[in-house]
């Protein structure tokens, strides 16, 4: 599949001449997330996330070849900042993640070649799609366009597993919902209701920057979220 895509916004094009970049150098890079799911919806996005097989020490070469500022704080998580243009495009090393044995972060990963192998560790269908912008080609290895057509918010695998690696997923997953007004997927919520409590391992500041971004709290109420907030 592919998306007829004009790159008519900073953005954009400081995405573009990222992955540009990375390809010319004989890497895989796509635009993956958010940014994705927004061009499919038609919304604006506020940030843009790069996917590629190229190791951080990799890219870090790379961009600086290409003379562009960059930034290592995620790179033990195998994710470099770089700034375009003062535009930070956010480039992560296609992984596998371990246990997570703090609910938060995982204690180890492997970094990968395959996209697909890729997607399987991220949280909802969602935000698990990938776009190639140098070829304009669209992939969705999760369903994810189906569950944009059926407005609805549903984890990658196991619901469960997937709050017990990061309890956080429950209020993004909340947050997400209300944002785009579509629905939690009956599993999805059914596992968020079963674990709500697990909220309490998280720490306020965790717990308020998802919050403050939701407007309507009878979500945060049906899933017995918000007794755990307040």
């Amino acid at each position: 599949m592919k998306l007829d895509l004009l790159y008519n916004n900073k953005l954009h094009k400081a995405g573009l001449k990222v992955a540009k970049l990375l390809q010319q150098n004989s890497f895989q890079a796509f635009w993956v997330g958010g940014v994705v799911r927004d061009i499919l919806l038609k919304y604006k996005s506020d940030n843009i996330d790069i996917a590629t097989d190229a190791l951080p020490d990799e890219v870090e070469k790379i961009l600086r070849k290409a003379k562009i500022r960059y930034g290592a704080l995620g790179k033990h998580f195998g994710t470099i900042m770089a700034i375009v243009k003062k535009v930070p495009v956010e480039i992560t090393t296609f992984r596998t993640e371990g246990r997570y044995s703090n609910k938060r972060h995982p204690d180890k990963i492997v970094f990968i070649k395959d996209f697909l192998q890729d997607a399987k560790r991220r949280d909802f269908t969602i935000n698990a799609l990938y776009f190639d912008p140098v070829t304009k080609e669209f992939f969705d290895p999760t369903n994810g366009i189906k569950d944009l057509g059926l407005k609805l918010i549903r984890f990658i695998g196991d619901p469960k597993k997937k709050i017990d690696e990061d309890a956080l997923r429950m209020l993004r997953g909340v947050r997400l919902a209300t944002q785009l007004n579509f629905k939690l997927e009956k599993n999805t919520f059914a596992a968020i209701k079963t674990r709500a409590k697990y909220i309490q391992g998280l720490s306020i500041n965790q717990i308020n920057k998802e919050t403050e971004k939701i407007s309507d709290e009878n979500l945060l109420k049906q899933t017995g979220l918000m007794k755990f907030i307040k």
